[in-house]
């Protein structure tokens, strides 16, 4: 890569990471988040992580259960997907 490619994608890079900066900080100015209330979420955020761990084990939990009932919500949610991504093709085809 020449000298000259490598500085207009160094340059891009700055760019980019430069009009990144602004819209976050414009996002946060326009949602009116000020920095105290980023600290406070930061501070629950680390609490609620620090009571996952280590997981208690003192109630008797169905894991097996759980994991089979989030399985049939996906074929069920995949099946009636296709259901729906059907009968929208026939609707869309012109050849039909």
């Amino acid at each position: 890569m020449s000298q000259w490619a490598q500085q207009k994608n160094r340059t891009t890079k700055q760019i980019i990471g430069f009009l990144a900066a602004v819209f976050f900080l414009y996002s946060m100015f326009h949602l009116e988040i000020v920095p105290e209330r980023v600290i406070q979420s930061w501070e629950r955020s680390q609490s609620l992580i620090l009571g996952m761990f280590p997981p208690t084990l003192d109630e008797p939990i169905d894991v097996l259960g759980a994991a089979l009932e989030s399985l049939h919500v996906a074929v069920m949610g995949t099946v009636l997907g296709v259901i729906f991504s059907i009968m929208l093709a026939c609707f869309a085809a012109k050849n039909l």
